[in-house]
């Protein structure tokens, strides 16, 4: 559990906070069999919460296995000016991500509000010419994976900017229509019923012994 919160002194100037877990500004060729969990990313004043479990502003090659669970990316508030914008609860992309496979996004939000403020991506954000510009980018394929139970006004499980596709055999409950999960293999608007994250077993196991923890499903 980590913070990424801005704060300042005196008066509420707005100050972003973004990477609650991790922020990337490099290149990193994989994320493996990793958790993000209740980590937060919390804005000053009227600055933006971005990327409660992962910011990436620079180059991710491939995330695999990995799993993103009760992250929180919110905007800081301000009386007299309003509130910040809050992106990505779980996992907020304004560069390069290549590949999405066999992970995980189920509890991690973007509370809504009252107030005039963006709350997007609950789950996933992906927006590379957020601050980049229109730069060439062929968007991020997704394949195998879990969105679920995750909070945001709008588009609680997934919402894009730029190009987004499935490589099949996803399930999301509730994707926002820009991110496209129209294999035929793909499961949207089903609940799986997931439990909380805890120790499930695992094939591999973790130095020491114990296995990464895990968000199984509920049987029906």
């Amino acid at each position: 559990s980590n913070r990424a919160a801005a704060a300042y002194v005196g008066t509420p100037t707005p100050m972003n906070g973004r990477g609650g877990g991790l922020a990337n500004f490099g290149v990193i060729e994989s994320i493996l069999r990793t958790t993000f969990s209740d980590n937060q990313a919390l804005g000053h004043g009227t600055g933006e919460g971005r990327g409660g479990g992962l910011d990436n502003r620079g180059r991710i090659g491939a995330i695999v296995s990995s799993t993103f669970v009760g992250n929180l990316a919110e905007g800081g508030f301000d009386v007299l000016s309003g509130g910040g914008d809050s992106f990505g609860g779980g996992l907020a992309n304004v560069g390069e991500i290549g590949r999405i496979v066999a992970s995980t996004f189920v509890g991690n939000r973007c509370p809504p509000s009252e107030i005039s403020a963006l709350f997007q991506g609950g789950g996933i954000y992906t927006s590379p010419d957020y601050e980049a510009g229109n730069v060439p980018y062929p968007g991020v394929i997704v394949t195998s994976s879990l969105l679920a139970g995750n909070e945001a006004n709008g588009a609680p499980d997934c919402y894009s900017t730029v190009p987004f596709s499935s490589g099949g055999f996803n399930l999301a409950l509730f994707p926002d229509g820009s991110c496209h999960f129209s294999a035929p293999s793909d499961l949207v608007g089903v609940d799986p019923q997931v439990e909380p994250l805890a120790d499930n077993g695992c094939t591999i196991a973790l130095p020491g012994g114990s296995c990464l923890p895990t968000v199984a499903l509920a049987a029906t």
